[in-house]
């Protein structure tokens, strides 16, 4: 994880944060989309993997979220 993630208004964090957790929620690791992420959150793909890399990365932020 990008550490500049912190320095994102709290609003975009949170946006991000609840809109994976949703997405994994619902159809677990192997079949959440990060098309539906990005457009649940409202940002684009690009930005979603400047802070996190890749959908691991993601994952593993959350679980210690």
């Amino acid at each position: 994880m990008n550490e500049k993630f912190w320095d994102l208004k709290k609003s975009k964090q949170d946006n991000m944060i609840n809109a994976s957790l949703k997405v994994f929620a619902l159809n677990g690791f192997d079949h959440a989309s990060t098309d539906e992420i990005v457009a649940e959150a409202g940002v684009s793909k690009g930005l979603l993997f400047h802070y996190f890399y890749n959908k691991v990365g993601l994952y593993e932020f959350l679980a210690g979220y």
